[in-house]
């Protein structure tokens, strides 16, 4: 009996996957075209939050999938332009998935873009860019530093944040940990 491929439905489900293949094998979870930081095991936030080589390649395949950059898996490869937009992207994802754990802990009331799918973060990258420079993470009313932080302009709190991310990767470690036994 020959079986019937509703082509529609399949390419439907290609698009849907279309980026997140490598993610997939790499961290053993389902992704799709709207998975969120805030969708992300604990343990997969925690690898795209530590700094190095390693989160920087994760990173890399998901953008260079999702961009359709080709056959070019290596930054090396890419003309000039093209690599200043995968290393801008970069830093953007790799402070989304920083400000979700901070979110996590109740360090963030909210930060720019926290409902916003990956996929969409990387394919309205500019959209998005320009829109958080004006709409910094909000601390939440219960951190120890919010009152200096309430006092400072938005590219200070913006800098302010960016200094809690070793400490809230160090305590998000014990909280999973924590969390976890």
């Amino acid at each position: 009996m020959v079986k019937i491929i509703d082509l529609e439905k399949f390419r439907a489900q290609k698009a849907e996957e279309h980026g997140f293949s490598l993610w997939k094998k790499r961290f053993g979870e389902t992704f799709h075209s709207k998975t969120r930081f805030s969708d992300l095991s604990n343990q997969t936030l925690l690898f795209l939050s530590t700094p190095g080589e390693d989160n920087i390649q994760a990173f890399n395949e998901v953008i260079f999938e999702t961009l359709d950059l080709g056959n070019q898996k290596r930054l090396d490869m890419l003309d000039s332009e093209q690599k200043m937009e995968v290393l801008d992207i970069q830093l953007f994802l790799a402070d989304r998935a920083r400000f979700e754990i901070m979110s996590r802990l109740d360090w963030l009331q909210s930060y720019p873009e926290e409902q916003q799918p990956i996929k969409s973060l990387l394919l309205d990258f500019d959209q998005y860019r320009y829109k958080s420079f004006k709409n910094p993470p909000l601390l939440s009313p219960d951190h120890s530093e919010f009152e200096h932080f309430q006092k400072l302009i938005n590219r200070e709190k913006e800098v302010f944040i960016r200094k809690l991310f070793t400490n809230a990767l160090s305590t998000f470690k014990e909280y999973i940990k924590d969390t976890d036994e």
